[in-house]
């Protein structure tokens, strides 16, 4: 059998959390410890105690593959497989699953952006997108036909489009409108400067009489 075994000293970010994999030569159950053999044929064996040890999945590979495996832990990890992501504290994370490893992680995409399986998951994914519930408004779309929503979509890089002026006021700097802005249940006061060439509010302006 094989197992994983935790360094002495704490490894360095992005480097293996545990050795290996290792081959079990012997076990010493009066000393709760295990003879275990090298397979990167750097070390000779060594004695180590059972709480330094995880199992190792090793069923799912051929002994080349726990060979190359186990030359890895001076290298970075390798990430198997994405099996999702979330938005955490500090931004978008995913749940990854460490080549070799039972456990998966939640890791910061940050740090894992220049790993190709990360790169092709980020651009499979860039339809869709995770955001924290802090970011969002509702937003009325049974008001809406699909077709109409699309074309609400493509203003994103364009600007924002008066539906409704429900008043005004006169604020610190000068003429303030209560704007109603399409694709928005809210409605925010918006100074009259910057929407003085909107044609629906020069139609407000001119029916309430104001400069």
């Amino acid at each position: 059998s094989y197992v994983l075994v935790r360094p002495k000293k704490k490894p360095p970010k992005l480097h293996p959390r545990w050795a290996g994999p290792v081959e079990v030569v012997k076990l010493f159950k009066d000393r709760n410890s295990l003879e275990v053999k090298w397979l990167s044929g750097k070390e000779e064996n060594e004695v180590i105690s059972l709480r330094r040890i995880v199992k190792f999945r090793s069923q799912d590979y051929s002994l080349e593959d726990l060979k190359k495996l186990a030359q890895l832990d001076d290298e970075a990890y390798v990430v198997e497989e994405i099996r999702g992501h979330r938005m955490g504290d500090d931004g978008l994370e995913l749940l990854i699953k460490w080549l070799g490893y039972e456990e998966v992680f939640w890791e910061p995409k940050d740090g894992l952006k220049t790993v190709p399986l990360v790169m092709e998951y980020c651009q499979e994914k860039e339809e869709n997108e995770v955001i924290s519930l802090r970011r969002i408004v509702k937003f009325r779309s049974q008001d809406y036909s699909l077709e109409d929503l699309k074309k609400l979509a493509q203003l994103d890089d364009e600007a924002y489009v008066v539906e409704e002026i429900r008043g005004h006021r006169m604020g610190d700097d000068g003429l303030e409108l209560l704007i109603k802005w399409l694709g928005y249940e809210e409605v925010f006061w918006e100074p009259k400067d910057g929407l003085k060439t909107v044609p629906l509010v020069m139609e407000y302006c001119q029916e309430k009489e104001l400069e």
